[in-house]
């Protein structure tokens, strides 16, 4: 429930380190980092989670598991992972079947012929959205963008896909015994903001002289909160407990029909909406989105409490006044465009560490001693490049214009210290899932994160052009998980989170450097059951396939040529200004002979270069 600026609760939600997790409690955030096409790996990651979670607790109940607690408090995510974790933060509130190789759902089926023939795979949110829907053919065919005058690839593909989504979860029930999820549970999904928020610093006490008393500067780093409860009801008046900077997504909400819901959770849905669209708003390639955010969000965003001098530490955003500076009103949201949350933050782990121990905190990171930590989901995770590139090498328009977009994503993805944190086997408060599978023709060889996606290719864009390669992400995903809580997801077995707790089963201890250890989500039921390997099943993008992409970007581009045109003609849009009717000409004749087929033979070559780069059989890949 947004609420403005107080002094306690400041204290009570943003603390500079917060109090250790109540005794036997072990508390968890999870982040997601983002990836274009590898949405599948990090949703099947999630997916398995939440089931080993489901399974491990309904076992426990039952007196036929370890009973101590691990507690999922914060989910934080950038881009593909944005989406997914929003995905999963619905997944507290409704409850979905996961997703099955089709080898064990077969299994299943035999020990139940009630079962339907065919997995319906599409009831699950996470498959629904990044397997089924997520098309090349969707986000390139769209008649209404023709006609639009809009300029970008695939314009309003992620607000399709997630009205679609959404709409689809309605009817499902309500989800219980979530015992292992924080009530509320704080979901935050990462956005660039590009209008930017301005703050002011004032100087005036450092005798400076007037001159700076007030240094400005403009935030876009945004991201949008959210608490998600499984015990209270839709329409409470007193908000749910969550952060005041974060929108109620109480019980009820997502049950339709969603105009119903009171003003402040349907301006809640509202958001929600747009938050899953805009992290995922690749800039340039997707239409920016408008995000109606309450504006009071802002006085909490640079504020913590300091807790050795008992003081506030917080800048105050700058408003218009027609925003009216002191008490903005909830009722005036500011609509500004946003994009893919990884352009100016693609950082989640950070997040989601200030989160859950505070920005000045640390969380213990001994064996013996832990009791927190953050598990970053990273489907690009891999060995760097050999660089510098050759300084020689040109640098044209468009290369410029590509290194603009993305190095700043690329920059923002983590910091070298964290990474060192999380490789380090004695610390054991940072994990790391990322992608690896053992190759094909060499199964004593496990490929990295880089080779073990069928989505990789071509920037992690490939993955799109065939539904074949985000089914195996997905169950890469599932398995890689299965395989992170079974052998590293643990603690020595003389932490006091696990070491009074009785019910351990073979599979629950191992002994690694001769210390034993005990995992903290114990694997029971379906969960327990092995996951298999999927078949790498490079040859599904055929050239037919190859073919019909070809054609639909002509068609695509056409009509942004075509929209380019105009706007030139006009003088308006990007042509604003230029008047210049050689230019227009240079423009029309310069498409019509000779742009056209280079763009679509660069795109031919590209894609078919990528699906020949699965090939198992190449020296580089195996």
């Amino acid at each position: 429930m947004i609420q403005p600026y107080s002094d306690a609760l400041l204290q009570q939600h943003f603390p500079s380190f917060r109090d250790p997790p109540p005794a036997g409690v072990f508390e968890l955030a999870i982040a997601c980092c983002g990836g274009t096409a590898t949405g599948p790996y990090v949703a099947g990651v999630l997916d398995f989670i939440w089931e080993a979670f489901e399974e491990w607790r309904k076992a426990a109940r039952a007196g036929q598991a370890p009973n101590h607690q691990v507690r999922i408090t914060h989910l934080v995510g950038t881009s593909a992972g944005g989406l997914s974790q929003g995905l999963a933060s619905l997944a507290v509130i409704k409850a979905f079947p996961h997703v099955y190789h089709d080898d064990l759902w077969a299994r299943y089926r035999a020990a139940d012929p009630t079962l339907p023939v065919v997995q319906p795979k599409n009831d699950n949110p996470h498959y629904n959205a990044w397997v089924t829907l997520i098309t090349l053919d969707r986000l390139l065919s769209n008649p209404q963008e023709v006609a639009s005058g809009q300029i970008y690839l695939f314009h309003s593909a992620p607000a399709e896909i997630c009205k679609t989504v959404l709409t689809a979860i309605e009817p499902f029930p309500e989800a219980t015994g979530r015992d292992w999820v924080a009530d509320p549970l704080e979901f935050r999904g990462t956005i660039g903001n590009l209008d930017g928020i301005p703050y002011t610093l004032d100087f005036s006490r450092l005798g400076m002289g007037a001159a700076i008393t007030n240094e400005w500067y403009q935030a876009h780093r945004d991201n949008v909160g959210f608490a998600v409860s499984t015990t209270h009801v839709g329409g409470v008046a007193n908000g749910i407990g969550g952060a005041p900077d974060c929108h109620d997504l109480p019980r009820g909400i997502f049950d339709a029909p969603a105009p119903a819901a009171p003003p402040p959770l349907a301006r809640a849905r509202e958001m929600f909406d747009a938050t899953m669209v805009a992290t995922s708003a690749i800039p340039i390639v997707f239409k920016v989105t408008p995000v109606p955010q309450n504006p009071v969000v802002y006085q909490w965003r640079t504020a913590y409490w300091d807790r050795i001098r008992g003081a506030a530490v917080k800048d105050q955003p700058v408003w218009p006044p027609a925003l009216a500076a002191d008490q903005p009103s909830p009722a005036d949201p500011l609509n500004y465009p946003a994009t893919d949350g990884g352009l100016f933050d693609n950082k989640p782990f950070n997040l989601a560490h200030d989160r859950l121990v505070g920005v000045r905190g640390q969380n213990p990171q001994d064996g013996a001693l832990a009791n927190r930590a953050v598990i970053l989901v990273d489907p690009l995770a891999d060995d760097a490049e050999p660089g510098p590139p050759n300084p020689q090498d040109a640098l044209g328009l468009f290369t410029v214009i590509s290194k603009l977009v993305f190095s700043p994503i690329m920059q923002d993805r983590l910091d070298t210290v964290d990474l060192a944190q999380i490789k380090d086997e004695a610390i054991l408060s940072r994990f790391m899932i990322a992608p690896t599978r053992p190759s094909p023709l060499h199964p004593n060889v496990n490929w990295p994160p880089s080779q073990a996606l069928l989505s990789a290719p071509m920037d992690a864009f490939l993955g799109f052009a065939a539904q074949a390669y985000r089914d195996h992400d997905f169950l890469v995903g599932r398995r890689n998980a299965q395989q992170f809580l079974r052998k590293a997801f643990a603690l020595p077995a003389n932490n006091p989170i696990v070491a009074g707790v009785g019910g351990w089963a073979g599979d629950d201890e191992f002994v690694d450097g001769g210390i034993t250890y005990r995992v903290l989500v114990p694997l029971r039921g379906r969960a327990a059951d092995e996951q298999p390997l999927p078949t790498w099943n490079w040859q599904a993008l055929s050239d037919a396939d190859i073919q019909r992409y070809t054609d639909l970007v002509g068609a695509r581009a056409d009509a942004i040529f075509s929209n380019l045109k105009a706007q030139a003609a006009s003088g308006k849009g990007f042509w604003s200004g230029i008047t210049n009717a050689g230019i227009r000409l240079y423009l029309n004749l310069g498409w019509t002979f000779g742009g056209r087929s280079k763009v679509l033979d660069l795109f031919k070559t590209t894609i078919s270069g990528a699906k020949a780069s699965l090939d198992p059989s190449l020296q580089a890949r195996s």
